[in-house]
């Protein structure tokens, strides 16, 4: 029996859908039908608005965002994502490592106030 190509889906980009940064992985589950990641920002969030995050303070993960994927595209994901890092690693961008934990997973970054010698401006 001969293999049928896959058809080619249309993709319809919503642009209403919005768009979620982050720079953590919180956590990765697969619960035998979908596997879920929850994904967080760090944040230095000072005590009050006139002072700038304490020098060496740790900063909070804040959630931002959760997906389940079928394990199909978990697949498909999984595999963008090492063309996408394979690609960077041999370019040198970001100091990717492939196979490698990020630089920034072994120091927490540094709050603004000491990664710079400036005098920190009130937010508001």
């Amino acid at each position: 029996m001969a293999v049928q190509p896959k058809p080619k889906l249309r993709i319809v980009d919503d642009g209403d859908v919005r768009e979620h940064y982050c720079n953590k992985l919180v956590s990765s589950n697969f619960d035998g039908a979908a596997v879920t990641l929850t994904l967080g920002t760090t944040r230095y969030t000072p005590d009050t608005t006139d002072e700038p995050p304490k020098t060496g303070a740790q900063p909070d993960i804040f959630v931002t965002n959760r997906i389940a994927l079928a394990p199909a595209a978990a697949i498909e994901l999984l595999n963008a994502l090492n063309m996408i890092l394979n690609a960077m690693s041999k370019s040198g961008a970001g100091g990717i490592t492939v196979g490698q934990p990020p630089a920034t997973a072994a120091k927490p970054e540094q709050p603004p106030a000491a990664r710079t010698s400036q005098t920190p401006t009130a937010r508001n």
